[in-house]
């Protein structure tokens, strides 16, 4: 999880990153900030989720917070501004609730608000990240009399009912509208506040069994609703994300009417009821740039704060404005509420339309959207860091503004909630705008989120593989440079060689069995074997690029044969340009490796042959049954045998294994790609095979060249190999 607070609370994978041990301290933390002296027995709440984790960290969190004399007031499965209200309706010191909000059930969270109803400002934050993870006070734990109680509030529900009730200004009666609750804190509440409201509901996603939170429904997966409200001609459709402090709606057609939309519709009413404080808006920097000029065409002051619904909170209480929100559909009534709600904003929302007597399809016209994409890019925690320092990211940002220039815009941001990076376009031409933002998140997948050599020295690699932190042994690295780095000293796992031959890995952190990296769209899955290696050669990536140029260029049907193909990284780059493949290994266990690295990259459906073979026995059959391939990729290991068991070289054997090669090829071959990790092997020496072999029948050019990788610490490259590449012209 790094740092425990993100944008909206702490949050991370239940039971690894978010654990029971994890809460228990966060709650004995927050009970000594949040008190801070001003009374013997803080009144705590607890709100949680439906996610089948809750119960476990709610019951730690009571733990903690009673070990420390807070007195705890659960309130069961409530929305998450639920929460937020009944602090001071319960005359409470703090709430917290537990919900990792939109995110899959695996996750979850805690998000913690103060005695006034808001979230907890950065400052309080980082005290109490303080206290847990860097020990910087010791927990005062009273005995007998002192411990904290633990007691239910039943009315929990009633009273934020009540409460939302009393905001609307102009009943729904007659409205046929959906809801879907994302199987969330909303199948608690939804139906009964809309249905005393006046509306006749259709209920969608709200019978939640623990692990459907958020599952293809609510306000991420909006396809359902849409077809439901079109379907049975109902006047809208409201959706709200997993703990109901988001919403967005669908109007009689079938069409979204995202967070941006909605606020421009309650904006656009409330100054005209001469109820918007200033006539200002505050968004974020993420709100489309449609939106921002409706508010000046409309004479309404636009400030843009980060992202998260706290920092537009934070902007709006700074300038004493009333209203802001998120296109995600976070949207703040301040004058009804201290935090973004959902169930709130759509009875607003759909209050409004009934009170105009209008269809919600006609005043979502009053803004015009700009085309917007948005790519989201999975990177580690180290990632997410690295970012804001990556040069070539920064460079290529630049590229795409530049580029676009005044008609359009380029957005780069860490999410804080999640393992990604988002990478935001907006401009005249969707295409155009689709093609930068995909470019943007190519260089990013390239320098974050695939590999990283941190440092060499004293013949040792310090690596990264996504989150994990590895040493391993490289005899080329001769020089002794000092290890400064503090990962040498944190890595997860070093490989130690044998005097007697091979080797084993001493694992310093607890580390998966096997875990997943990505580069551009494929994903390999990972594990330390017993010969020092994880899996894949990340230094091939150039290969993997010049082949799939290659296929992509070629417009026209490609036929590939990869030898000694290992765990398929080749086979997989060049499917996904589009080429059929034949992927060949003697080892069934990396054929099955490479079947499981498809799968993970959403190629298992593409024309890969997978098969168990020894690569001389299955080439001299392809010559006899006629096959050819327009591209061959041969990885050869530096030693080998043969057919008849006999032990070979490959210096020795490479001439023959080329030439088995030559008649296979088709009439029209795009490529030769002829990998060496022998040092006796120089990559002019393999240049100059390819050029007498393939040359004089099929032209073309022949290149050849170290490979390596670059270390970040010194700038240099370390070579990892040789290649040697023919190709047409």
């Amino acid at each position: 999880m790094g740092r425990l607070f993100g944008t909206d609370g702490a949050r991370g994978v239940a039971n690894t990153e978010l654990t029971c041990e994890m809460a228990m301290n966060i709650g004995r933390a927050a009970a000594m900030v949040l008190a801070n002296g001003s009374r013997m027995r803080p009144k705590i709440l607890i709100g949680k989720d439906t996610r089948i984790s809750s119960d476990m960290l709610e019951n730690a969190l009571a733990a903690g917070l009673c070990s420390v004399g807070a007195d705890v007031v659960t309130l069961g499965v409530v929305p998450t501004p639920a929460v937020a209200f009944l602090i001071g309706k319960l005359k409470a010191d703090a709430g917290i609730m537990i919900s990792a909000s939109h995110n899959p059930c695996e996750f979850n969270g805690i998000k913690i608000f103060s005695g006034d109803g808001f979230k907890l400002p950065d400052a309080l934050e980082e005290q109490i990240e303080a206290i847990v993870l860097d020990h910087i006070d010791t927990y005062d734990c009273p005995t007998g009399g002192g411990v904290g109680s633990i007691t239910r509030e039943e009315d929990a529900v009633d009273l934020y009912i009540q409460h939302i009730k009393s905001t609307v200004p102009y009943a729904l009666d007659g409205m046929k509208i959906a809801l879907d609750c994302a199987n969330g804190s909303a199948s608690r509440t939804a139906e009964r506040l809309y249905t005393e409201l006046g509306a006749e509901c259709y209920m969608l996603h709200d019978k939640p069994n623990g692990t459907n939170i958020n599952d293809k429904c609510g306000s991420t997966h909006m396809e359902s609703l849409k077809q439901f409200v079109l379907d049975n001609g109902l006047d809208a459709g409201i959706a709200f994300d997993g703990d109901a402090d988001r919403c967005l709606a669908v109007d009689e057609k079938g069409q979204l009417v995202d967070g941006d939309f909605v606020m421009a519709i309650c904006a656009a009413d409330l100054k005209s009821r001469g109820k918007l404080a200033h006539n200002a808006v505050v968004g974020t920097v993420m709100s489309n740039m449609g939106f921002i000029r409706f508010c000046e065409d409309n004479g309404m002051r636009f400030e843009a704060a980060k992202v998260g619904d706290r920092y537009v909170l934070e902007t709006m209480r700074q300038n004493d404005y009333n209203f802001g929100g998120e296109q995600s559909g976070h949207v703040i009534f301040l004058d009804f509420g201290t935090t973004g709600d959902g169930q709130l904003t759509g009875a607003h929302l759909l209050s409004l339309v009934h009170r105009r007597e209008a269809k919600l399809s006609s005043l979502a016209t009053l803004m015009t959207r700009f085309p917007q994409v948005l790519v989201n890019v999975e990177v580690s925690n180290e990632g997410k860091l690295r970012f804001y320092t990556d040069r070539k990211i920064k460079e290529a940002t630049q590229r795409v503004q530049n580029q676009l220039g005044r008609k359009g815009r380029i957005l780069v941001r860490p999410s804080g909630t999640e393992p990604l990076l988002r990478v935001m376009v907006e401009g005249e031409n969707e295409a155009e705008i689709q093609e930068l933002a995909n470019y943007v998140a190519d260089v990013i997948r390239e320098q974050l989120v695939y590999y990283e050599l941190i440092d060499t020295s004293a013949g040792e690699r310090l690596e990264r593989w996504g989150d994990i932190i590895l040493i391993r042994p490289d005899p080329q690295i001769i020089w002794n440079t000092p290890k400064t780095n503090p990962l040498w000293r944190k890595a997860h796992a070093r490989y130690h060689r044998s005097n007697t031959g091979g080797g084993h890995w001493q694992e310093h952190k607890k580390m998966p069995a096997v875990w997943s990296i990505r580069y551009k769209d494929m994903t390999f899955n990972l594990k330390p074997m017993g010969f020092k290696h994880t899996g894949i050669f990340p230094e091939q990536a150039v290969n993997w690029d010049f082949a799939m140029n290659k296929i992509k260029e070629a417009k026209r049907p490609v036929k590939v044969l990869n030898l000694f193909g290992y765990t398929g990284a080749a086979s997989l780059a060049c499917a996904g340009a589009g080429a059929e493949v034949c992927h060949v290994d003697a080892s069934k266990g990396m054929v099955a490796w490479a079947k499981e690295n498809a799968v993970s990259s959403g190629l298992a459906d593409k024309p890969i042959r997978w098969l168990v073979d020894d690569c001389v026995k299955f080439v001299q059959r392809e010559q006899r049954r006629g096959n050819t391939y327009d591209g061959i990729i041969m990885d050869p290991p530096s030693y080998g045998r043969g057919p008849g068991g006999e032990v070979w070289k490959l210096e020795e054997q490479l001439y023959h294994l080329v030439e088995l090669c030559l008649p296979i090829l088709s009439k029209q071959p795009l490529f030769f790609i002829l990998n060496s990790y022998t040092t006796g092997l120089s990559p002019a020496v393999m240049e100059y095979l390819l050029g007498v072999m393939l040359k004089k029948p099929f032209g073309g050019t022949v290149s050849s060249s170290e490979i390596g990788l670059p270390v970040t610490s010194s700038g240099f490259v370390l070579p990892c190999g040789s290649t040697a590449i023919w190709q047409s012209k």
